[in-house]
């Protein structure tokens, strides 16, 4: 039997200013289970394209992570795309089309008007099978998870870098803007 989209699990853009910079190989993962320490993060560096101040167009952005963290690092599929969309339902991600100029002006347009980045290449993935197999669906959440204080809700996450992606699960995340990168040197 063959899968058809609606039974898929659904890629959900995240909104955020920025955008993962897949071009540059630097998606770094720290992970701790000592909630004392530095906290879980994924580290990038992040475009801010047509919202960048002074030439200031890239900077180093860190997604902290919520305590509960469970993580894949994948290599990715092909150089120009690290995901396999065809694992999902891709049907909420921006359409290239035929032109990719008319894209990417459209595109640009649409970030510097809203101030979110229409594919941050950041996605929170809906219906996934990842988080009903961990036990953390509603339907098959286990009260003896809650007992020891793992919470219901996690969220699938997924970032894409350049080589690799990481798939996260977790209670929650936030990110925060690191400093700027300037030149060419840092590539």
């Amino acid at each position: 039997m063959s899968e058809d989209a609606t039974e898929k699990p659904v890629l959900i853009p995240v909104e955020v200013p920025w955008m993962v910079d897949s071009a540059t190989p630097f998606l770094h993962v720290s992970v701790s289970e000592d909630p004392n320490e530095e906290p879980s993060h994924v580290q990038f560096v992040g475009y801010v394209g047509p919202l960048a101040e002074d030439g200031k167009a890239y900077r180093v952005v860190r997604i902290v992570l919520e305590p509960g963290v469970w993580l894949h690092m994948r290599p990715g599929r092909f150089d120009t795309d690290a995901i396999d969309t065809s694992r999902f339902d891709a049907s909420r991600l921006p359409v290239i089309g035929p032109d990719p100029r008319e894209y990417l002006r459209h595109s640009e347009e649409e970030w510097r008007r809203t101030g979110v980045c229409p594919d941050p290449n950041m996605y929170e993935v809906d219906r996934s099978p990842w988080v009903r197999e961990a036990g953390f669906a509603q339907s098959s959440f286990p009260s003896w998870l809650s007992q020891i204080g793992v919470a219901e809700g996690h969220k699938h996450v997924l970032i894409a870098g350049h080589d690799y992606y990481v798939e996260v699960l977790t209670k929650g995340w936030r990110y925060e803007l690191g400093e700027y990168l300037v030149g060419e040197a840092w590539r």
